[in-house]
């Protein structure tokens, strides 16, 4: 996901106003603070929110909580205001335009820990963080000079942004399907040569930073896929890998949306380039679901083609050719939807994001019906 240079919307609602406050956070003013401040919203966008402060980090959360620090009531337009420059918090409590229940002297260190800084983006200028790995290389490329920009990339002396290591992440991937749709190349080679591409992604990944775990559950599969080229000799069975591999790969993506695993796929790679802040921002979250939700559909939809064309030797072309051709309008989507990130609003965006899991949740249940369906089709004889 690519969001515009903009450093914040223009227009902000108020969800987005409360949960934008930790990007300006300003972790060395607030020292050792420990303390929790909870906003409970009236007006045209009623809602309760509350932001944890603590060890010089700012998180957001919705919903309510027991004893917070401060309390602030207000309709949500007065607080857009505030947030606006519109009117100040202090001249807005004495008209009594909101209220607050607490810690006051936490009130009035609310606008020196929210400022926003001069020139404040989501950009990140910071250099890419290297892991141990290969430290002396490490300083022999930097005393060799080369061009190591900060940000929109992993660690590393492969000047590649996120989205580019997405990209050679499916080279391996793309290699996979297209041999085995050639039925006259040696299983081993098809399993092998995009193993030992995977093999290099995932090394040098581990070197300078770490792999996705989607690299590293890729890498599984293909070497898994190896040796169970060794052990079936019944070169019909082995045609079906290319389609095996789309449900895994659909199943990957879909699965990525679940909250247990933190990012959606695409924000894995996307999120290089903007500040860690950012990460956790439903903003940048909800586009990446989208991303990953149709691209866990594109495979199951491309699945279904690759099921076909081996029913139909006749229109095995045909049915292969259109499977491979939904790539297209799916990078197309990839591409728009991430524009105007920042100005697309949401009623309730905790509602479109559960919508998002719901279906992700259906993909996944026919990802594994049709997985079932080819394991028959594999044992049925004939």
């Amino acid at each position: 996901m690519t969001i515009n240079n903009r450093s914040v919307p223009l227009e902000r609602n108020f969800r987005q106003t409360i949960e934008g406050m930790p990007l300006i956070f300003d972790g060395d003013k607030a020292g050792d603070l420990s303390a929790s401040i909870q906003f409970i919203a009236g007006g045209k966008e009623p809602g309760t929110y509350h932001l944890l402060i603590d060890r010089g980090e700012c998180v957001f959360r919705r919903g309510a909580m027991a004893n917070p620090t401060l309390t602030i009531r207000t309709p949500s337009e007065v607080w857009l205001q505030i947030g606006k420059g519109e009117i100040s918090g202090q001249d807005a409590l004495m008209k009594g335009l909101y209220k607050a229940e607490g810690d006051g002297s936490l009130l009035i260190r609310m606008g020196e820990l929210f400022k926003s800084p001069e020139n404040f983006g989501v950009r990140d200028e910071t250099e890419p963080v290297t892991g141990q790995w290969f430290s002396l290389f490490n300083r022999a490329a930097r005393e060799k000079e080369l061009a190591m920009p900060a940000g929109k990339r992993p660690a590393g002396p492969l000047l590649l942004s996120g989205m580019t290591w997405l990209m050679l992440f499916f080279v391996p991937w793309t290699l996979f399907w297209i041999l085995f749709d050639i039925r006259s190349v040696n299983p081993w080679v098809s399993s092998g040569l995009p193993l030992i591409l995977m093999s290099l992604i995932v090394l040098y990944r581990l070197a300078f930073n770490r792999p996705t775990w989607m690299e590293f559950v890729s890498w599984l599969f293909l070497a898994a896929t190896l040796v169970l080229a060794a052990l079936v000799h019944d070169p019909t069975s082995l045609t079906w890998g290319s389609v095996i591999s789309s449900l895994f790969m659909g199943g990957m993506w879909l699965v990525s949306l679940a909250p247990c695993i933190g990012l959606p796929f695409s924000a894995e790679y996307s999120k290089w380039g903007f500040i860690k802040k950012l990460w956790a921002n439903s903003m940048f979250i909800q586009p990446n679901m989208a991303i990953s939700l149709m691209w866990g559909w594109q495979f199951l939809i491309a699945t279904g083609f690759g099921i076909a064309a081996r029913m139909m030797p006749g229109l095995f072309i045909p049915f292969t050719i259109v499977r491979y051709l939904l790539l297209i309008p799916a990078s197309i989507f990839t591409s728009r939807y991430q524009k105007g990130v920042l100005d697309r609003k949401f009623a309730d965006i905790d509602k479109t994001m559960s919508a998002l899991r719901a279906w992700s949740y259906i993909g996944l249940a026919v990802d594994i019906v049709v997985l079932a369906l080819v394991l028959f089709i594999l044992k049925t004889p004939g």
